[in-house]
């Protein structure tokens, strides 16, 4: 950690002593701050020690904090999209038996541990990894006919393998419900529009509060999108950059 974050997290514990207040079950933890290149010239030099309280991630109070905290910003989503889908995406037996192959092929040793050897919350990380990369291929099919952006939960099945809840935000161009479905090769889809609102966010953000195992993947920045007058400044300054590099020719 470098020595200017400690001092930060040193002062914000004065302010509250812990960083997560939400936390029952918070971990402590020791870090030291290392000084950088221009701090190391300075006379004050010195390695800073640090305590600071973290959330653990896993008890009814982060549970609940990270399903307000998604909730939050699905409904920021949903303010900004012109429509939204919501969809159930679960896996057919088949494909879940090449999935497990895939997935013991690619992470587990070879003539070493196999899948049953697995905690079920290992086997149900591992499992995650395998799906999200039929995830992502099937949005990449999806793009290809309209933009948007989403957000994907991952949760556990009875039977301990995942399926996905998924929230489809409309960028522009419509979506259909055929086309959406279509995208998805693994087994069986439920798709439909949600209603512009606080109540169609907790559709997928209800899950993250059912156990610490569930997984969430979205969009870059989802929920918290850049103001247009910051972009257009960018832009701007990227230009200007562009145009002196053309006016002083190569180096």
């Amino acid at each position: 950690m470098h020595r200017a974050d400690a001092r930060d997290l040193l002062w914000r514990q004065t302010l509250a002593p812990s960083l997560a207040p939400w936390c029952e079950n918070p971990v402590t933890l020791h870090a030291i701050g290392l000084p950088g290149p221009i701090e190391a010239l300075a006379s004050d030099n010195k390695k800073l020690p640090l305590t600071m309280e973290v959330a653990c991630r896993k008890c009814p109070g982060c549970l609940r904090h990270r399903r307000n905290l998604w909730t939050a910003r699905a409904s920021d989503e949903l303010q900004k999209s012109s429509r939204s889908w919501f969809l159930t995406l679960t896996v057919a037996p088949e494909h879940r038996f090449r999935l497990a192959i895939a997935a013991e092929k690619q992470h587990l040793r070879p003539g070493g541990e196999t899948l049953g050897d697995l905690s079920s919350e290992e086997h149900f990380k591992l499992m995650c990894k395998a799906l999200n990369r039929e995830l992502t291929l099937s949005l990449k099919r999806m793009r290809k006919k309209a933009p948007f952006r989403f957000l994907a939960v991952f949760e556990r099945h009875k039977d301990g393998f995942p399926h996905l809840h998924l929230l489809i935000h409309e960028q522009g161009k419509p979506l259909t419900k055929s086309s959406i479905q279509a995208e998805w090769r693994l087994g069986f889809s439920q798709c439909k529009l949600v209603e512009q609102g606080p109540k169609a966010a907790f559709y997928v953000a209800k899950y993250l509060a059912k156990e610490a195992s569930t997984r969430v993947r979205a969009s870059v920045r989802y929920g918290n999108s850049v103001p247009e007058y910051i972009t257009e400044h960018l832009r701007e300054m990227c230009d200007a950059v562009e145009r002196n590099k053309r006016s002083n020719g190569p180096d």
